[in-house]
C-alpha cells in the first residue's frame, strides 16, 4: 500500500473508536517514567480490533501539557483519554475519580508553578471523571489486580491532575508505581 492509499486518521476514526493513553515524561529522579512507558505498551497491546490506542508522552511542564491536551482533543476526537501519572510508594495501581486544581505547588520540570497555583485558573476546583472508578476497580480486583480505588488524586501526582482539569470529554486517570519503589 502507497502512503497515499494509507487510510487517513479521518477515514479510520468513523470505523473505529480513537482513545488516547497519556504518559509523562522524564522528572526529577524518574529518568524514564514508568507511565510512559505503560502508555506505550498499552498502545502496543491495544484494547481490541474495533478500538485504536494512541499513546501521547506529556511533558511535565503545567502549560505545555495542558496545551497538548487540548490539541488531543481538538485533533484526535478522541471516545475516551486514559491519563497515566506515578504515584511514589505505592505498590497498587491507583484509579482516580477526581482530580484537584488547585493547591499546586510542586515546579514542573522548568522550575515553574501554575499561576495562582491552579491548574487552569477559573476552572472548576474539582473535577469528577464520568467514569465509575469503583465498579472499574472491583472489575480489576476480580481479575487478581491489585487496584486502590481513590476519590481524592491529592497533588503528589501534580500534572496528571492538570489534564483532568482541561478535558472536555471521556477520562480515566490513573497512577501507576514507580518500579524500586516500597
Amino acid at each position: 500500500m502507497t502512503q497515499s492509499e494509507k487510510p487517513t486518521l479521518l477515514m479510520v476514526s468513523q470505523e473505529k473508536a480513537i482513545v488516547v493513553v497519556t504518559g509523562f515524561g522524564p522528572f526529577s529522579q524518574y529518568l524514564v517514567n514508568l507511565s510512559w512507558q505503560a502508555a506505550q505498551g498499552l498502545e502496543t497491546l491495544g484494547l481490541g480490533e474495533d478500538v485504536i490506542v494512541y499513546a501521547r508522552e506529556l511533558p511535565v511542564h503545567y502549560t505545555n501539557a495542558q496545551e497538548l491536551i487540548a490539541h488531543i482533543w481538538k485533533t484526535i476526537k478522541p471516545k475516551l483519554a486514559v491519563h497515566m501519572g506515578i504515584a511514589p510508594g505505592s505498590k497498587a495501581v491507583i484509579l482516580e475519580q477526581c482530580g484537584n486544581n488547585q493547591g499546586y505547588r510542586q515546579r514542573d520540570v522548568c522550575g515553574v508553578c501554575p499561576p495562582g497555583h491552579w491548574c487552569v485558573e477559573g476552572g472548576q476546583n474539582i473535577l469528577h471523571s464520568i467514569i465509575d472508578m469503583k465498579t472499574l476497580t472491583r472489575h480489576f480486583k476480580s481479575l487478581g489486580w491489585d487496584v486502590i480505588y481513590s476519590r481524592d488524586a491529592g497533588f503528589c501526582v501534580t500534572l496528571c491532575i492538570t489534564t483532568h482539569c482541561t478535558l472536555e470529554g471521556g477520562n480515566l486517570s490513573f497512577s501507576i508505581c514507580p518500579q524500586g519503589e516500597p
